[in-house]
């Protein structure tokens, strides 16, 4: 599982799943040792960092969005499930505010 000197291990996606400038800052740059090791304490420490990491939402959606098979990616399956359901939330809240601007303005008096 050999890096390329400064770049992190990127498995073999399609083109489509987007911009991977964000990952040159991936706190996990150099250390596929933890984030694709079978060990489970390799995998814990690798979890950890993912924590600290400053990208670690944009690893969480470039995770949700490829669904990579192997390897620990923003912070395993619990971190990147609470991200995507602060996201769908988020999301939820933005098209609720949306319909509540556009609502007719009898509609809007005694909400």
């Amino acid at each position: 599982m050999g890096d390329v000197k400064g770049q992190p291990h990127i498995p073999a996606f399609p083109r489509s799943s987007g911009d991977h400038r964000w990952m040159k800052d991936a706190s996990c740059v150099g250390r596929s040792d933890l984030f694709f090791s079978e060990s489970t304490n390799d995998r814990s420490e690798a979890k950890r960092i993912c924590m600290r990491c400053p990208v670690l939402l944009a690893c969480a959606d470039y995770s949700a969005r490829v669904g990579p098979s192997f390897g620990v990616w923003a912070g395993g399956k619990e971190a990147r499930l609470y991200v995507a359901s602060r996201r769908a939330q988020a999301d939820a809240d933005r098209q609720a505010a949306a319909k509540a601007d556009h609502a007719p303005a009898s509609a809007q008096i005694g909400a």
